[in-house]
């Protein structure tokens, strides 16, 4: 029954714990900041959208601060950076959730456990009488033994529905960090692409003059 216990309150303290997380995310409204973003980087300025970034302690938008960093580098090097951080973020959503699944599939084998325990317990209190079939307490034991198995599921079905709940909103968040991942390289391929057409353009002008 004690660990039983121990993972109905580790379920919990994960589940709380998750759920103030994602507050957090949520808080920060992402998705204003990177409209912010967008208008700020669409008149080049990366620095003020850096910026922006930066005051706002959020995983989502460091994604995008991964991006502008690099803005000055090549295409598949802002990729690889936009990536590389949208991995590490989610890995930290992802902080503990697995502990649930865990304990969800634990609890019932570990009230199992105890259920065979205290069976075993059971006849061995009969054997110790000399063998005189008392049904009392035989069935005493039993339903003793059984308790261990009932709140063995009573731990591990809450922790199931909140494993998938917690999974769920990860998801949501992974899918949320690659539209806006795309959104921003779209963006930012499009400013390089004009840019560059730009300075053939210059280069053409020039060379017409010699």
């Amino acid at each position: 029954m004690m660990p039983i216990l121990i993972c109905s309150v580790l379920a919990v303290t994960i589940f709380l714990e998750r759920l103030i997380r994602f507050y957090l995310v949520n808080r920060a409204n992402p998705y204003a900041t990177f409209e912010k973003v967008w208008q700020l980087v669409k008149k080049d300025d990366v620095a003020g959208a850096l910026a922006l970034c930066e005051e706002k302690e959020n995983l989502i938008v460091k994604v995008v601060a991964a991006g502008l960093n690099h803005y000055e580098e090549d295409v598949v090097d802002i990729e690889e950076a936009v990536s590389h951080e949208g991995s590490k973020s989610i890995q930290s959503l992802e902080k503990n959730v697995r502990g649930l699944a865990i304990i969800a599939h634990i609890s019932p084998l570990l009230g199992l456990l105890g259920t065979i325990i205290g069976i075993i317990k059971a006849f061995m209190r009969v054997e110790a009488v000399g063998g005189r079939m008392d049904v009392s307490v035989l069935a005493g034991g039993i339903w003793e033994a059984l308790l261990t198995t009932a709140f063995g599921l009573a731990v591990a079905i809450p922790s199931f529905l909140m494993y998938h709940y917690l999974d769920g909103r990860v998801d949501k968040y992974a899918l949320l960090m690659k539209d806006l991942s795309r959104d921003l390289l779209k963006l930012i391929k499009s400013k390089k692409n004009h840019r560059g057409h730009g300075e053939r353009t210059r280069g053409t002008a020039e060379d017409d003059r010699i």
